[in-house]
């Protein structure tokens, strides 16, 4: 039976393997090495079938969804297609969660986006005739002479 353990292994697995390689197959799909290390980690993976195309339980959970949606991602930035042999194992995964329409509704969605906006480079500065809001956590104040309980409590409440 697939617990909550199985989901806690797959999302620290998608967080730790799979996304850095998707990312350095985005940046470079032509590399040998990183594209070999993305097909052992996907078949790694449990193994997904016609009859059990799910990675975790007994339905799509949402741990299918993040790796399907990941995979999507890479082959919208081009460092996958979808016929790539290295997908092969996910085949009947990949096959029915982008055969669903809600999927394909997100997935439109997401490409009408376009890429993620870029961190601005400089700090963003508070502008002039602007309503400025700055928004922090608590911020440590003393009302009188500071002492090491002033210090407590500022570092052990972190």
């Amino acid at each position: 039976s697939s617990g909550v353990h199985d989901w806690d292994l797959l999302f620290e697995w998608h967080e730790t393997i799979l996304a850095p390689l998707i990312k350095a197959l985005a940046a470079n799909p032509q590399d040998a090495t990183v594209k070999e290390a993305f097909t052992a980690a996907i078949n790694a993976l449990p193994p997904v079938t016609t009859h059990r195309p799910f990675l975790v339980g007994e339905s799509v959970t949402l741990a299918d969804l993040v790796v399907v949606a990941s995979i999507f991602w890479a082959t919208s930035v081009g460092a996958l297609a979808l016929e790539d042999p290295a997908l092969e194992p996910l085949k009947p995964l990949l096959q029915l969660i982008m055969s669903d329409p809600k999927f394909a509704t997100a997935a439109a969605t997401f490409l009408k986006l376009g890429p993620l906006p870029k961190p601005p480079k400089r700090p963003r500065l508070p502008e002039r005739k602007r309503r400025n809001v700055l928004i922090t956590s608590a911020l440590p104040y003393v009302n009188n002479v500071p002492h090491l309980g002033n210090i407590i409590g500022c570092v052990l409440s972190a």
